[in-house]
Parts: C-alpha cells; structure tokens; sequence
C-alpha cells in the first residue's frame, strides 16, 4: 500500500504480483493482466515494472515508486507507517482518474495499451 496521496494520485494502485519463475506462463500472463490495468506493479522477488506514454513517464514513475519505497522502510524503522483511509484512497483515485492519469480505456472501458509496441526490430532483440 501506498501511504502517500500523492503517490496514489500519480500512481494508482499498486499491486505485488505473486512469485513466478521467470519467462512461465504464469509469470506472462500476470503482468499482461496487471499491465492493463495499473501504471506500476512490483513482482515478488524481482522488482518494480513501471509503464508509461513514453520512456520518460516510465521512469518518473519508476523514481516515485523508489521513493515511496525508500520512506516506507525509513518510516517501519522508526514504528509503524499509517495507511490512507479507503474514503480517501477512493476521493484520491477519483481526482487521478479526472486530471486523466492512469491506463487508457476505449468507450466500452477496455484497457488500452499505455504506449505503441517497440519497433519490430527491437522485440527481435528483447525475445531472443
């Protein structure tokens, strides 16, 4: 959970996606799931996955969740970390939604994709 509004307004929710061997099935079809849906996910034992329109929003993204990771460990050294209330995750949720952030959906509410897909020559290199 994010404990800062402004995290969630930038990056929604963020989900941790169960442990999956790498390149599984499983493991795919997860990120494909929460990619569709969130603009940042964590995957148990590998890591933060962050999307954006561009490279640049990505890393933005990336760089808040770091942040935000770096206070919540700082904050459970010190006691315990307050989580934001549900009435106000939602009214947080609902202004991100109105300033137009997070994934994309068609008329019918279907996820779109956050940016193209990489150019054909690239996706050679990235599955090989």
């Amino acid at each position: 959970p994010l404990p800062l509004p402004e995290a969630v307004v930038s990056l929604g929710r963020v989900p941790l996606l169960p442990l999956a061997a790498p390149k599984s099935a499983e493991g795919a079809a997860a990120v494909e799931r929460a990619a569709a849906e969130h603009d940042a996910f964590l995957l148990a034992g590998n890591g933060v996955l962050t999307l954006g329109d561009d490279v640049d929003q990505a890393l933005l993204r990336l760089e808040l969740v770091e942040h935000v990771a770096r206070i919540v460990l700082l904050a459970r050294q010190l006691g315990q970390v307050a989580q934001i209330p549900e009435e106000m995750k939602r009214g947080l949720l609902e202004a991100r939604a109105k300033a137009g952030l997070g994934p994309r959906k068609d008329k019918k509410g279907a996820p779109q994709p956050t940016a193209a897909p990489p150019p054909a020559d690239l996706r050679r290199r990235a599955t090989s």
